[in-house]
């Protein structure tokens, strides 16, 4: 069982790399450096303080809005510090559960990165409705690296899982371009699936996919039809591809089981 101390700091490293993230969000599509120049405010330019820039402290003492011009502050900041803090503490939790209460530092360290990649990939495709090359390479490189350095899984199974997630979502964009006569897939999540599947493996890739299309069919379509929209219209495809890639890789070999047990494989 992880104490409380424990979950303390696991959750400030967390939100700690939350700001980071937002970093990434707000720079990689606009073509910016990570590094220079320093954080400042977008509206008046003045560079953000040390103390008006701690994760989800600060976001709440100036109530979301800069300190030097009064231009409100998006809540897409705390969001993403909240969420990568929740899911530090998750991942650790899992781990720790799968070894007995002492977690693999490598392991839960390539899980992590895998959620925080998608969440900046995410965020930055709701916004711009792109996933820059950068990510992918980055996805690409990294996922290859966690595979062969830890072996999380044999080299066919990632070689494989990456060919499934980029044929599946190369057919789906053709068959989409076919029923509807314009593009229903873009190639950046094409790519996504690529590297979804070097991460996940040929099994859970699969899990992904399904469960990426159920979650976009159900929320995306039900929210069309509330609206009274129509259910051929784009979406960013990016959150769902992020959700199923979260089950896929928590959860996958737990649903394959279930499902073979149901249909008595």
């Amino acid at each position: 069982m992880m104490n409380i101390l424990k979950i303390i700091i696991v959750f400030i490293f967390g939100i700690c790399i939350g700001s980071f993230l937002n970093v990434c969000i707000f720079r990689i599509p606009r073509k910016k450096s990570l590094v220079r120049p320093p954080s400042s405010c977008p509206d008046c330019g003045t560079k953000i303080r040390p103390w008006d820039n701690i994760p989800l402290v600060s976001f709440a003492v100036l109530r979301g809005k800069c300190r030097d011009c009064g231009a409100k502050i998006s809540w897409q900041y705390p969001i993403i510090e909240a969420f990568s803090g929740i899911a530090a503490v998750f991942v650790y939790w899992y781990y720790s559960v799968q070894v007995n209460g002492e977690p693999s530092v490598w392991q839960a360290g390539a899980g992590l990165f895998f959620i925080y990649l998608l969440t900046v990939i995410m965020a930055i495709d709701m916004e711009f409705r792109i996933i820059p090359n950068s990510l992918i390479i980055v996805g690409l490189a990294a996922g290859s690296a966690f595979q062969i350095t830890l072996k999380l899984m044999s080299w066919w199974s990632f070689i494989l899982g990456g060919i499934i997630g980029f044929g599946f979502l190369v057919v789906t964009a053709l068959l989409g371009k076919l029923l509807f006569r314009k593009e229903s897939l873009g190639i950046g999540d094409i790519k996504l699936g690529l590297v979804l599947g070097i991460f996940l493996g040929d099994h859970n890739i699969v899990v992904c996919l399904l469960t990426a299309f159920v979650s976009a069919l159900v929320i995306s379509g039900g929210l069309k039809l509330l609206k009274g929209d129509k259910l051929a219209g784009e979406i960013s495809f990016a959150p769902y591809l992020m959700i199923g890639g979260v089950v896929g890789l928590f959860w996958g070999s737990t649903l394959e089981r279930m499902y073979r047990l149901w249909v008595g494989i």
